[in-house]
């Protein structure tokens, strides 16, 4: 039975902490590293049900794409969300490792795995967010598709990932070629993706002034939800933690909590 050190440090091989962006709280974040464990589950976000399943499944290591611990806290108690997570964690003795802005960025992470998922091909890194022995580390990523409309992608794009909706707006060209992509929240990226000199830009949701900066731009922008666009990561994580830990021959089970998009939505 593994210890949970050594499953955080196949993580960190894979997408190290040292790499995450300024803003970002990645790494361990609750638990005991010493402690041995049968089973880990994997989860886009923690909530209340995501350690319940934990505690039904009895894994001892929650490892999720968002932090818990994002802010700094003053307190620990049951009068705030995060507090709550946190005592509940505690008193089932789960410990919590995530993965954030680094799994983003990694070689076959959450942007490689939305650019794999739309067909892009020639892809290459924009938006460094850190540097790793001296080479930059990007966030982002720019690659190109059959000329494609931009209705017919982001159709395609929706049923890939499963969306209830998508939205997007047009941009100078008729139809898409150079895609830039950005996983989850690409809000703040306007003048960026408009200096990459993409066409399109696919990410999970964006601010109102920053579609509008991208339109002026000649950007078209397809929003395909937070949720959506980062989720296919989950089976890869797992796919990855199974083969690193059954080649050290343990019989540790890695699980997937399940989709669980916490938007829903309503046509009139």
């Amino acid at each position: 039975m593994p210890k949970i050190r050594e499953i955080v440090d196949i993580m960190e091989r894979l997408a190290p902490s040292c790499t995450q962006a300024d803003f970002d709280n990645s790494g361990f974040q609750v638990g005991n590293l010493d402690a041995n464990t049968e089973k880990v589950l994997c989860a886009l976000e923690l909530e209340h049900w995501v350690i319940e399943e934990a505690e039904r499944l009895g894994a001892g290591l929650i490892i999720t794409h968002h932090p818990l611990l994002f802010h700094p806290l003053k307190n620990i108690t049951s009068e705030s969300y995060e507090g709550r997570l946190l005592l509940k964690l505690m008193r089932a003795g789960i410990a919590l490792y995530s993965s954030h802005t680094p799994l983003d960025a990694c070689r076959g992470g959450v942007n490689d795995c939305l650019c794999d998922l739309i067909g892009l091909h020639d892809v290459c890194g924009f938006y460094p967010q850190s540097m790793l022995n001296g080479e930059p580390i990007y966030c982002c990523r720019i690659g190109r598709i059959e000329p494609e409309s931009l209705g017919a992608l982001a159709d395609r794009i929706g049923r890939t990932l499963k969306a209830e909706f998508v939205r997007f707006s047009p941009g100078r060209e008729s139809s898409a070629e150079k895609i830039a992509v950005c996983s989850g929240s690409g809000s703040g990226l306007a003048e960026e993706v408009i200096a990459s000199g993409a066409d399109t830009f696919i990410t999970g949701e964006l601010k109102y002034h920053d579609m509008l900066r991208l339109k002026e731009g000649g950007v078209a922008c397809i929003e395909a939800g937070h949720y959506h666009t980062e989720y296919p990561i989950i089976p890869r994580i797992i796919s990855h933690l199974q083969n690193e830990l059954n080649e050290l021959q343990y019989k540790t089970a890695v699980l997937d909590a399940g989709f669980n998009e916490p938007y829903g939505s309503k046509s009139y």
